[in-house]
């Protein structure tokens, strides 16, 4: 589409009365990020959309969140213990393009038995939106199985529908120092550890037919005493919903956190990641 899409979640906490919160998509004018945005808002109340993350099809734009009550009082009866529950929003990309006053949208039921679902930012031409999660960290710190969904259809045609398919296996993926601090990496210039994070999925990307997923899991290397935070990066066949490969990147003495993946047209995964020693600053 040549544009630019961004999304971002606020909240306040009111004394009194109920906590306004909203989703904000926002889409860019031109390919020039310079040039104007258009910004949708999508209103809750008392609950957070936390932790947004965006995927693309030719005729979607999706959002998957994280839903928490702003005040931990489970004033939604859907709420459990930790969470509300994972939800998408799927949006129809051609409203969004032509900056429309209203736009289309279909929004999915909570869902409090996953965590973090991850819609797909396409990267070839498709209509099919693909998503994928792991076991829910709210219950246990590792999961050792891939949940993956596909959305068909649009909100304007009033056919989407929301499949929940495969779970296929993957070696254990272990949250870093989660029975501990998730705040565990080293640095140098400071006392104050990074929070390097859990085993969510951070990122997902497709391409003809491949969908590669990025996340962080906890990593022990010969030689090195201290479990350290490393990358796991996961390739799955969306045709097949079957898991081709996993890669398992750090090294000794080194935190790895945050990866960021991308593929280019013949299928090269590219990755950026953050890293951190005792004996290192933070690069990125």
């Amino acid at each position: 589409s040549g544009r630019f899409f961004a999304t971002y979640a606020a909240y306040m906490d009111e004394d009194f009365g109920p906590d306004p919160a909203g989703l904000f998509v926002a889409v860019s004018s031109t390919s020039d990020p310079l040039e104007p945005w258009a910004t949708y808002q999508i209103e809750f109340e008392d609950i957070f959309p936390d932790y947004p993350g965006i995927g693309l099809t030719d005729d979607k734009v999706t959002v998957g969140v994280n839903l928490y009550d702003v005040d931990d009082a489970d004033v939604d009866p859907s709420c459990g213990p930790n969470s509300c529950g994972a939800q998408f929003i799927v949006m129809e990309k051609a409203d969004l393009l032509a900056a429309a006053v209203v736009v289309s949208i279909v929004t999915s039921d909570p869902d409090t038995g996953h965590d973090t679902i991850r819609p797909a930012h396409s990267l070839s031409s498709v209509g099919t939106q693909y998503m994928a999660s792991v076991d829910s960290v709210d219950d246990v710190s590792t999961a050792d199985e891939l949940h993956l969904w596909e959305v068909t259809g649009t909100p304007a045609a009033g056919d989407v529908v929301i499949t929940h398919g495969a779970h296929p296996a993957i070696s254990p993926l272990t949250s870093p120092c989660i029975e501990t601090e998730l705040a565990c990496a080293e640095h140098l210039g400071g006392d104050k550890l990074i929070d390097s994070g859990d085993n969510r999925l951070l990122e997902a990307v497709w391409r003809e037919g491949t969908m590669w997923l990025s996340s962080i899991e906890a990593c022990d290397w010969a030689g090195d005493p201290d479990t350290r935070s490393c990358l796991r990066l996961i390739e799955v066949d969306t045709d097949a919903s079957t898991v081709v490969q996993e890669i398992t990147y750090g090294a000794a003495g080194m935190y790895y956190f945050y990866p960021a993946i991308r593929t280019d047209e013949d299928g090269n995964l590219v990755t950026v990641f953050s890293r951190s020693s005792a004996s290192q600053y933070v690069e990125t």
